[in-house]
C-alpha cells in the first residue's frame, strides 16, 4: 500500500512507519510543501531499483557501443527508417466500406495490399458498428454470396471476427455530414470519433472533404505504408 506523509508525520511516527515498511510491504511518499520529495521502501525494493537502474544503464551503453565507429549519416538513416516503421506501426486508419470490400475479396488489388497490411500489423483498422453493417450487407449481396457460398451464419460469424480484429468506436451523437451524401456520414462519424491518422476511401464525396479531414484515396495511402 502506499501512503503519503509529510515530512514532520515522518520525524514524529518514523518508527510505525518503518514497521508498515517493513512488516506490512507498505510504500511512503514524503512530502514537504505539498510536493512529493522523497520515499521511503523496503530494502529488497530499492535493491531492485539499483539493479534496474544499473540494467538500464548498461543497455544504454550497448546501444551506443554497437554504433561505435559507424558513420554517422549511415546511422541517421537507419535510425530515420526505423522510426518511420515503427510510426507506420501506431498509425489508426478508418478503411471505407468500398475499400474493405476489395481488399478482402481482391488481394492482389491496392486496397488487397491495404487490407494485408492491416493483417500483418502495419496499422491499426478502425471502425464502428454501422460500417460493419455495411460490409455485412455487402458479404450478402446475392451474387457476391453465391460465390462465397455462404449463408447468414457464415456471415454473421465472419462479422464477429471481423469486431474482434478492429478497433472498435462508437458514433452515436458524433456529428459528421457529408454535404454530397448524407449516407456516408457514418464514415465520417468514424474518422472523427477515433481520432484516427487517415480515413482511406475511393468515394468521390468523403474525397471532397480531404481538405478538412484525413481523408486519402487508397493509392495514396499505399504510398504512406508501403
Amino acid at each position: 500500500m502506499i501512503k503519503e506523509a509529510t515530512a514532520m508525520m515522518v520525524r514524529q511516527n518514523l518508527g510505525e512507519l518503518l514497521s508498515s515498511i517493513q512488516y506490512g510491504n507498505d510504500q511512503v511518499v514524503i512530502t514537504k510543501g505539498g510536493k512529493p520529495v522523497a520515499a521511503m521502501v523496503d530494502a529488497d525494493l530499492f535493491r531492485k531499483i539499483c539493479l534496474m537502474k544499473q540494467e538500464f544503464s548498461r543497455i544504454t551503453e550497448e546501444l551506443a557501443a554497437a554504433y561505435a565507429g559507424v558513420d554517422q549519416a549511415v546511422a541517421e538513416k537507419e535510425i530515420a527508417a526505423a522510426v518511420r516503421a515503427a510510426r507506420t506501426r501506431c498509425m489508426r486508419a478508418v478503411v471505407d466500406t468500398n475499400v474493405c470490400g476489395s481488399g478482402l475479396m481482391l488481394p492482389t488489388s491496392t486496397p488487397g495490399r491495404i487490407i494485408h497490411a492491416w493483417r500483418q500489423g502495419q496499422y491499426g483498422l478502425v471502425t464502428s458498428e454501422p460500417m460493419l453493417a455495411e460490409i455485412g450487407a455487402v458479404l450478402l449481396y446475392p451474387k457476391i454470396r453465391k460465390r462465397l457460398g455462404w449463408d447468414e451464419e457464415a456471415v454473421s460469424r465472419y462479422m464477429m471476427l471481423l469486431r474482434f480484429e478492429s478497433q472498435m468506436v462508437a458514433v452515436a451523437g458524433v456529428a459528421a455530414s457529408v454535404p454530397r451524401d448524407p449516407t456516408d456520414n457514418c464514415v465520417l462519424a468514424t474518422l472523427i470519433a477515433s481520432a484516427a491518422d487517415y480515413l482511406v476511401s475511393g468515394d468521390a464525396d468523403l474525397l471532397t472533404l480531404a481538405d478538412r479531414y484525413p481523408i486519402v484515396s487508397p493509392a495514396e495511402f499505399a504510398k504512406r505504408i508501403f
